[in-house]
Formats: structure tokens, sequence, C-alpha cells
């Protein structure tokens, strides 16, 4: 797993948001343990994210990968790290097959990239996706 910063640092901003108590209670207690690994980390921001989203259409969401073909070079660790099969490789490239089964705000495949085809949008347009809808709550 890479590096945890990362997950804390979607964990903090996530605080701002509506969280059920027990992921509030969750995310919190692990902000505040520096032994905290990242795959703890990382569970916890996909819960976090899953619940405050929880009842928005996943196609409304715009959180995904892009992989831009002309500086793909088909290594295809993107495709052998994603668990959720996000991508594809056809033709020697990677490309992205599946986008509405990527975590929200996870972004780990995209530093495995040696060629740096894969983007992803800032993490601030999924919070701007979540603030008109809070605001109709």
């Amino acid at each position: 797993m890479a590096d945890k910063q990362p997950y804390l640092d979607a964990l903090r901003e996530l605080l701002a948001y509506e969280l059920p108590p027990d992921v509030r209670e969750r995310v919190t207690f692990l902000l505040g343990n520096p032994g905290a690994s990242a795959y703890e980390l990382r569970s916890a921001c996909r819960r976090a994210a899953e619940r405050t989203v929880l009842s928005y259409p996943r196609s409304e969401i715009v959180w995904h990968p892009t992989v831009d073909a002309a500086l793909c070079t088909g290594c295809g660790r993107c495709f052998d790290f994603c668990p959720q099969q996000v991508y594809e490789m056809a033709d020697g490239l990677s490309s992205v097959k599946r986008p509405e089964r990527c975590v929200i705000l996870c972004s780990e495949c995209a530093p495995l990239c040696p060629a740096g085809a894969v983007t992803f949008p800032p993490q601030t347009s999924y919070h701007e996706f979540l603030k008109p809808r809070e605001e109709e709550c």
C-alpha cells in the first residue's frame, strides 16, 4: 500500500461533511492514531465516502481515473493494482472500462503509473458535487 498522506488528507476533508456518528467517530480515531495503517485509512475513506453519498446515484459522481492513451506505455500497473477492476487492457494499452467502480477519493493507482498517464479530477470537484446537495438537506 502506498503513502498514507492522501488518505489522511481525504479523511480531514470528509470531516467537514455530515457523517453518520459511527463513521465520524472512526475517522476521528484514525486521524488521531499515528499507527493507523494505510489499509485502515483507505477503508475509512471508502466507508465515509460511501456513507456520505449513499443516496446519490454513482453515475452522478464524477470520480474516476482518466488514462491518456498518448502517454500510456501499457505496463499494466494500474490494471494489476485496482481491486475494483476499473481498468482493462486492450491493444497493449490501459483504458478505463468501469469508471463507476472506482472508489470515491481513491487515487492510489495514479502514482503507480511510470508514464504519468493516469490522472484524477481534483478532490475539490467531489466536494463541489456534495455542497449543493448538502444545502438541499
